[in-house]
C-alpha cells in the first residue's frame, strides 16, 4: 500500500474555482491550442497562425520524417514573425526529443515576444518532387481526378512509414494566446508598410510596375525567387526608365538561402535611389511558385516575388505608383517580334530629324556568340550603326542563352535598315531551353525614347532617296550574271560596296566595272577584300575610286552555291547587300 498522500479531488476543484474567481488560472488550464497542422499529404503546404498579447513561452510538439542529408528537400515546420518575416523556430534546426524508426519528435518551449505569428508545415518527405502532372493544369476535372489518385496512392510517396506514423506528422503549438488562421490579417502591418508588392506570384508571369520618387530615399528590397548559380528562373529587377539602366537585379550573388529547396533564394538589402522614375519587374517560369511548389517552399512562401519598403516610414509620401508599359507598341518605329526558326527579316525607315531611340532586342547567345540577333545599318552608306553582341546583353530569364539588349541610342537624321536573323532552334513557341520572361518580344523592337516624339518625324524609306545612288546589283542568287549600265556627266568619286564569296585567293561571287569599250576599270579581287562576317568565305569591299565622265557597265556574277537566300555556311552580316552597289562618295 502506498504511503504517498494526495489532495482529495474535491479540494482540487475547489482551489481551481477560487483561482478562477481571482482572475488567475491553473497552469494546465492556461494553455490553449494556438496552431495545429496535421493530416498532411506529400506536396502539401499547410498554414496556421496565432497572436500573443504579451511575451511568453509557448509549447511546440512536432513530428516529421527523419532529416536526410542526400541533397533532397525535406518536410519541415517553422514559425514566422508576421511583421518582420523573421524565422522564429525551425523544425529542421530543433533538437530531436525522440527518434523512432526514422520519425523525428521535437518538444520545445519557445519564448516569443508579443506579436502575430504564422505557422507552416511543408510536407515533402524523402525528397518528394511534385512534378508529375505539371503543365496539365488546363485539363481541369481530369487533373483533379489525377490528384485524387495520387493522394489515394500516397503510400508510394511516403515509403517506410506506416499510416499511424504518417498521421502524427505535423505540429501543435499551445500557449496563452489566440489562434488566427487568416494570414492576411496576421501580416497586415508588414503589408501596409510596403510601398510596392508583387507577391504571391504564380507560374509563367511577367509583372511590371512603375513608380516615381519625388526625392531620393533608401528602400528595403525584399525578394524571394528561384535560381541556381548559373541560371535564374523566378527573379526581379528594377530599372531607371529614363536611362534604361538596371539599378538592381536579383541574382545568385546578392541572395541567400530562403529555406526549403536549395533553389529558393532571398534578397534582402537596402537600395539608395535618387529622385526619378523607375520600374520594378518580377518574372517566373513554368513551375515552382505559390501556384504549386514542385519541391519544398521557402520560409516565406506568400512573399514569393518582390516587395519594396521605405527604411524610414515617413518617406512613403515621396513614393508614388504610376502606370508603366515596358515595351509600348503604339508608336513603334520597327517591330520584328515573335521570330521563329530560320527567320530573316529586315525593315527600313527614315528619320527626318536626329532622335533618341530605344533598341529592345531579345535573342539567343552562348559563350560570347549570338545565334538569334539583330543589327542596324545606315540604309544608304551600309555603315553598321549597331549590332547585338553577346557581351552587351543581359540575361533575359529562363535559359542562360536567352539574351536581352535594352539601351537608348542617339541617331542622326537619315535612313536606316534594321535586321533580325535566327538559326534553326530555340525561338518563339519552339524553345529547347527555358523560355525568356518576355516571350513575345523575341526579336527586335525599336521605339522612340523622346518624350516629345511626333510620328510625323518617321517616314518610309525610299532607296536612293538622298540622290547618291549610281547603280546597284544586290540580293544576287545562284548562277547569276547580271549587269547594269550607268552614265557619269563629270569626274566623280564613287564608293564601291560589294559582298561576295572567296577563298584561298580566288573569288567565286564578285563584281567589276567596264567602260564603254569593254575595258575592265575595276574588279573585286580576294586580296582587296576583308571578312564580311559569318563564314570566312564571306568577303567585303568598301572603297572609293574616281571615275571620269562617261558611260559604264556594272557586272556581278555568282557560282552555283552560297548566295542570297541559299547560304551553305553562315551568312554575312549584311546579307541583303550580297552583290555590288555604287554611290557618290561626296
Amino acid at each position: 500500500m502506498s504511503t504517498a498522500t494526495s489532495l482529495p479531488s474535491r479540494w482540487v476543484r475547489g482551489l481551481a474555482l477560487l483561482l478562477l474567481a481571482a482572475g488567475l488560472h491553473l497552469p494546465a488550464a492556461a494553455q490553449s491550442t494556438l496552431a495545429d497542422i496535421h493530416d498532411l499529404y506529400p506536396g502539401d503546404v499547410r498554414t496556421d497562425g496565432f497572436v500573443l498579447d504579451s511575451e511568453q513561452a509557448v509549447e511546440i510538439v512536432a513530428y516529421g520524417p527523419e532529416t536526410r542529408r542526400d541533397g533532397f528537400s525535406l518536410s519541415n515546420a517553422w514559425i514566422l514573425d508576421a511583421r518582420t518575416r523573421r524565422v522564429m523556430w525551425d523544425f529542421e534546426q530543433a533538437r530531436t526529443h525522440d527518434r523512432n524508426r526514422g520519425v523525428r519528435e521535437v518538444r520545445e518551449t519557445l519564448t516569443l515576444p508579443a506579436g502575430a505569428y504564422e505557422v507552416y508545415y511543408a510536407s515533402f518527405p524523402n525528397g518528394y518532387y511534385n512534378d508529375r502532372w505539371h503543365g496539365t493544369n488546363s485539363l481541369g476535372d481530369v487533373i483533379r481526378n489525377i490528384a485524387a489518385e495520387i493522394r489515394d496512392d500516397w503510400d508510394r510517396d511516403w515509403d517506410g512509414y506506416d499510416r499511424d506514423e504518417r498521421r502524427q506528422f505535423g505540429v501543435t503549438i499551445t500557449g496563452n494566446g489566440t489562434n488566427e488562421r487568416n494570414l492576411a490579417l496576421l501580416s497586415k502591418d508588414f503589408v501596409e508598410s510596403a510601398v510596392l508588392r508583387m507577391t504571391d506570384v504564380f507560374d509563367d508571369r511577367y509583372h511590371q510596375q512603375g513608380f516615381t520618387l519625388s526625392q531620393g530615399m533608401d528602400l528595403e528590397v525584399y525578394a524571394i525567387g528561384e535560381m541556381r548559380r548559373d541560371e535564374t528562373f523566378d527573379y526581379g529587377w528594377i530599372i531607371n526608365t529614363e536611362t534604361r539602366e538596371r539599378v538592381w537585379v536579383m541574382n545568385w550573388r546578392n541572395t541567400d538561402p530562403a529555406g526549403g529547396a536549395e533553389k529558393n533564394r532571398v534578397a534582402n538589402e537596402v537600395l539608395r535611389l535618387p529622385a526619378g522614375t523607375y520600374a520594378a519587374f518580377f518574372v517566373t517560369d513554368g513551375s515552382h511558385s505559390t501556384e504549386e511548389w514542385n519541391s519544398a517552399p521557402p520560409y516565406d512562401p506568400m512573399a514569393w516575388g518582390l516587395t519594396l519598403l521605405p527604411t524610414d516610414p515617413a518617406d512613403a509620401r515621396h513614393f508614388e505608383l504610376v502606370e508603366y508599359e515596358d515595351v509600348p507598341l503604339r508608336n513603334t518605329i520597327v517591330e520584328m517580334r515573335r521570330m521563329r526558326d530560320d527567320a530573316y527579316e529586315s525593315k527600313s525607315f527614315t528619320l527626318k530629324r536626329p532622335m533618341r531611340v530605344r533598341i529592345y532586342a531579345m535573342g539567343e547567345g552562348v559563350r560570347g556568340e549570338m545565334y538569334d540577333y539583330g543589327w542596324l545599318r545606315n540604309a544608304e552608306t551600309r555603315e553598321e550603326v549597331w549590332r547585338m553582341r553577346y557581351y552587351d546583353t543581359e540575361h533575359a530569364g529562363g535559359g542562360e542563352k536567352n539574351r536581352l539588349f535594352d539601351e537608348v541610342l542617339e541617331l542622326p537624321a537619315g535612313s536606316y535598315t534594321a535586321y533580325y536573323v535566327t538559326d534553326g532552334s530555340h525561338s518563339f513557341r519552339d524553345w529547347n531551353d527555358g523560355a525568356p520572361f518576355d516571350q513575345e518580344s523575341w526579336g527586335l523592337t525599336i521605339l522612340p525614347a523622346d518624350d516629345n516624339f511626333n510620328p510625323a518625324d518617321v517616314a518610309e524609306y525610299t532607296p536612293g532617296g538622298d540622290g547618291r545612288l549610281i547603280a546597284e546589283i544586290t540580293r544576287v542568287r545562284d548562277d547569276a550574271f547580271r549587269r547594269e549600265r550607268f552614265k557619269l556627266d563629270e569626274s566623280t568619286r564613287v564608293q564601291i560596296y560589294a559582298l561576295g564569296e572567296g577563298s584561298r585567293g580566288n573569288m567565286y561571287d564578285y563584281g567589276w566595272i567596264e567602260d564603254r569599250r569593254g575595258r575592265v576599270i575595276w574588279e573585286m579581287t580576294y586580296r582587296m577584300t576583308d571578312p564580311a562576317g559569318g563564314a570566312d568565305k564571306n568577303r567585303l569591299v568598301d572603297t572609293v575610286i574616281t571615275l571620269e565622265a562617261g558611260e559604264y557597265t556594272l557586272f556581278y556574277e555568282t557560282d552555283g552555291s552560297h548566295d542570297f537566300g541559299d547560304w551553305n555556311a553562315r551568312r554575312p552580316h549584311d546579307p541583303e547587300a550580297w552583290g555590288i552597289t555604287l554611290r557618290r562618295a561626296d
